[in-house]
């Protein structure tokens, strides 16, 4: 048997699965965060409520949609 670390283990989650039951998967990624491992919020900037999430998350890494920053050092920000 392997001797794996858990913080050496990194779920990831999309954002897709998160709009579904915000609450529900918050509390069970707290859960198995508690057991020591990490987690990963993929395809961040989908949709239009996704810095929300970011509050009611303890994530790790964020996984930025491409769509995101498509374009981002020719477009002007006012």
């Amino acid at each position: 048997m392997h001797q794996i670390p858990a913080q050496a283990i990194c779920f990831e989650i999309t954002e897709t699965v998160v709009t579904v039951n915000l609450a529900q998967i918050a509390s069970k990624v707290l859960a198995i965060k508690e057991l020591g491992f990490c987690f990963a919020l993929d395809n961040f900037g989908s949709s239009m409520s996704s810095w929300g999430y970011l509050k009611n998350l303890s994530i790790d890494y964020l996984k930025i949609n491409g769509t995101l920053i498509k374009n981002i050092v020719e477009e002007k920000f006012i």
